[in-house]
């Protein structure tokens, strides 16, 4: 929602970023809701209906309800449908690093892997998946009280910026706070090179922003340099509206698979 009009988050396909982040940067009252059972249910249903198996990943349990809805709904259909192949998985992961752990399900799935075997590589998964980022615009995070407005007004003056990650319970954890961007990075870049199981890593790894795409850009750069044996280049990707409605602008983020989040 965005001043009363409800808009899809659809990946930004009918929304575009501009207009988004836009309405964002002029304070746009900006909220979201999870998704319910029934709509759950009727979009289970459909593929039910046709014979497929259904994995479906959920946003995280730290920061939605929505994996329960979904259990429900899978319930419910499988009262009605007793055959049916329904399993839901927990990501305990948001915004890229949920994308990343869905675009790796689907190389696997291209592999020919069933729905079960899906589901539990998956599970084995989703823990391994690091999601570090920097907050430069702390307006959001004050409006959503995870930093008071003394801290935030401070912050915003001498640009000291906290450096958070989404921990083993899917939750927003804050590890520290820099001053500057050019130390954000370093922030970033660190942390990935501490919580990789290899040196020599050769796995994905994706940038994500809000409408900070100069930091990102930078962001890639860097990585690239420092860690030459990436499988296929860095893609970088907006913050989705849900998530940013959250974050608000001046978000930039790293995600990739290192140790396993306790």
């Amino acid at each position: 929602m965005l001043d009363n009009k409800e808009y899809l988050d659809d990946n930004f396909n009918s929304l575009s970023p501009g207009f988004f982040y836009e309405k964002i940067s002029k304070n746009a009252n900006a909220k979201t809701s999870q998704i319910n059972v029934n709509e759950y249910l009727l979009h289970f249903e459909k593929f039910v209906k046709q014979g497929f198996s259904i994995l479906h990943v959920c946003a995280s349990t730290g920061i939605t309800a929505t994996f329960y809805n979904a259990l429900k709904a899978k319930d419910a259909l499988k009262e009605k449908y007793p055959t049916c192949e329904i399993y839901v998985i927990n990501s305990l992961c948001a915004s890229c690093g949920y994308g990343l752990l869905v675009d790796m399900l689907a190389n696997a799935r291209d592999k020919d892997m069933s729905a079960k075997e899906l589901y539990e590589y998956g599970e084995n998964l989703k823990l391994q998946i690091r999601t570090v980022f920097c907050a430069t615009d702390l307006s959001y995070y004050v409006k959503g009280g995870r930093i008071s407005p003394i801290e935030g007004a401070i912050g915003g003056a001498l640009k000291i910026f906290p450096i958070l990650e989404v921990d083993g319970a899917g939750k927003l954890k804050t590890l520290k706070k820099v001053r500057g961007t050019a130390k954000a990075y370093d922030a970033l870049i660190s942390y990935m090179q501490e919580n990789i199981s290899d040196k020599n890593y050769n796995e994905k790894c994706f940038v994500c922003h809000s409408n900070r795409i100069n930091e990102a850009t930078t962001l890639r750069k860097k990585l690239e340099i420092i860690f030459p044996n990436l499988l296929n280049e860095i893609e970088i990707f907006s913050v989705g509206p849900t998530n940013a409605c959250h974050t608000g602008e001046g978000t930039f983020a790293i995600c990739f698979v290192g140790k396993q989040r306790i």
